[in-house]
């Protein structure tokens, strides 16, 4: 046993001495160390197929909060938008409100554009007439509620100037959402060669008007909107094109649309519990106005049902299982936060919710510096045949230490490593 240690000794003051010094060396001028690598988030892929036999040429459900995709096909398929184009002339409508450009009680003067549309009979208008100053707010009920092509060139030359400038705001905003299928020649969505969405579009961006503004809904569910035009002896009633406000307390809203060229389309929105979902549906033929309205809805709600029924939210606890801090070496700080890049909220089926299990990936120890938000590990997330993951952040940023305290730490590493070795 002496003479082993005798060994050991010797060989740390000779060739380990060597060893070292160029550990220290080399420690010391290293910016960082090991860097856990940047993991992405992943969710479970969506259910594909069909399997409700819905005769939509292309649908997708979505979950608002998690941002997850439950049931999905031909989602990425092009065609006309219809009235969902009003999604982004409405989302646009809220941001000015949001930015204090516009308030709800900004009068708007209703243009020959305008009016002009609020004369063919052969598509949803709200009834401006040429001069009417109309509030802002009013437009929105109308644009969403009635469905008013009208309402939507007025909006549009309120916050464009022209309907022109206007589409190239709504364009603008499409690429900005990452919406990849999808490009307005319009404010309305009445047909146009080359304007296009799709359902993964739609549902993407009615979720980002969901999460972004809350209240939104309260232009989307009402079940009627009433507008009297100036020199009309009464108000104009009419009830919401999307008739799942009325008859299915879930539902808050979005848009229905409908083209010849498309067939009939509806964005629906509906909470449930915690839980809430957008179900849209494209591309629906049918004989007849009344049958095609009914169809849209039938699947729709087919759709949400589905959600409801199978699905359901829950946040993982984490408790004993995300370390508090992780040590940071030669930093001006002794440690870092490490932190959920996404928030912890899932969409799991039913019969998983209680068999959720939580693994943390993290490095032992971090060098300096540290950027905020620098990638350090992730979390990893099964509930039966599904799995998750999510990043790990830094919470904050650590700058390298000063010269002393970059010395010591560059002198308690290279220990530390020698010891392990020696253990090992």
């Amino acid at each position: 046993m002496r003479s082993g240690f005798r060994m050991v000794g010797r060989s740390v003051t000779g060739a380990g001495r060597r060893l070292l010094a160029g550990l220290l060396a080399l420690l010391f001028l290293l910016p960082a160390a090991w860097i856990a690598p940047a993991a992405q988030a992943q969710t479970p892929p969506p259910v594909r197929g069909n399997p409700l036999s819905l005769k939509a040429a292309a649908a997708e459900l979505l979950d608002v909060r998690t941002g997850q995709v439950l049931y999905a096909y031909n989602e990425h398929a092009k065609m006309q938008p219809a009235s969902l184009a009003k999604l982004m002339t409405f989302l646009l409508a809220l941001k000015a409100l949001k930015d204090g450009v516009v308030t709800p009680r900004t009068q708007v003067t209703i243009s020959q554009q305008a009016w002009q549309l609020s004369l063919n009979d052969t598509v949803s208008r709200m009834f401006v007439r040429v001069g009417d100053r109309v509030p802002f707010d009013t437009l929105l009920y109308g644009l969403m509620v009635a469905s008013g092509n009208d309402a939507a060139v007025a909006v549009a030359e309120q916050l464009g100037g022209t309907e022109a400038n206007f589409v190239r705001m709504m364009n603008a905003e499409a690429r900005q959402l990452g919406l990849e299928d999808t490009y307005y020649l319009n404010s309305h969505g009445l047909y146009a060669a080359g304007q296009t969405t799709s359902a993964a579009d739609v549902a993407k961006l009615s979720a980002y008007i969901l999460n972004h503004f809350p209240d939104a809904t309260k232009y989307t569910k009402p079940a009627t909107f009433s507008y009297q035009p100036s020199g009309a002896p009464q108000p104009i009633t009419q009830q919401n094109w999307n008739g799942l406000v009325i008859t299915d307390r879930r539902v808050d809203g979005l848009k229905t649309g409908h083209l010849e060229e498309s067939g009939y389309h509806l964005a629906a929105s509906a909470r449930s519990g915690s839980m809430q979902l957008v179900a849209v549906v494209m591309g629906i033929q049918a004989p007849t106005l009344q049958a095609g309205m009914q169809e849209r809805e039938r699947e729709a709600e087919a759709l949400l049902n589905w959600g409801f029924d199978n699905f359901t939210t829950v946040t993982p606890d984490l408790h004993g299982k995300l370390p508090a801090s992780i040590p940071v070496y030669k930093g001006a700080a002794g440690s870092v936060q490490p932190v959920p890049a996404a928030p912890l909220l899932l969409t799991v089926p039913r019969q998983d919710a209680r068999s959720l299990s939580v693994q943390v990936a993290l490095p032992s120890r971090l060098i300096a510096p540290v950027r905020k938000g620098q990638p350090l590990g992730e979390i990893v997330l099964k509930a039966g045949s599904a799995s998750w993951k999510i990043p790990l952040v830094a919470r904050g940023a650590v700058p390298r230490g000063n010269f002393l305290r970059v010395l010591w730490d560059t002198f308690r590493l290279a220990v530390g490593d020698l010891l392990a070795r020696i253990h090992l």
